[in-house]
């Protein structure tokens, strides 16, 4: 089975918290195989302790997906994608 290569980053918080509004961040994955191509298609994954459910994102044609949205914390991130080893991760969304 072919192996993939997931990479995480963590994007800047969008807007600053005012009027008791929360801060949510972005995780952006890039799924690239062991050459480096792209794999569009590929299932993604992040679960946190704690928060409620799962958020899923697809991979573009460049192999690239946004999960927006997420409160700070830390974040387990699986990518599948048939005929490929499935790969966890954990990043953490930061607050500031």
């Amino acid at each position: 089975m072919r192996r993939l290569v997931a990479l995480l980053a963590v994007l800047g918080l969008v807007a600053l918290p005012m009027f008791g509004q929360a801060t949510y961040g972005t995780i952006k994955v890039t799924v690239t195989d062991s050459t480096g191509a792209a794999l569009p298609g590929a299932t993604i994954e992040a679960t946190s302790d704690t928060s409620i459910g799962t958020r899923t994102g697809v991979t573009d044609s460049t192999g690239v997906a946004h999960l927006s949205g997420l409160a700070p914390g830390a974040y387990r991130v699986s990518v599948t994608l048939e005929g490929f080893q499935q790969q966890t991760l954990t990043t953490t969304v930061s607050s500031n």
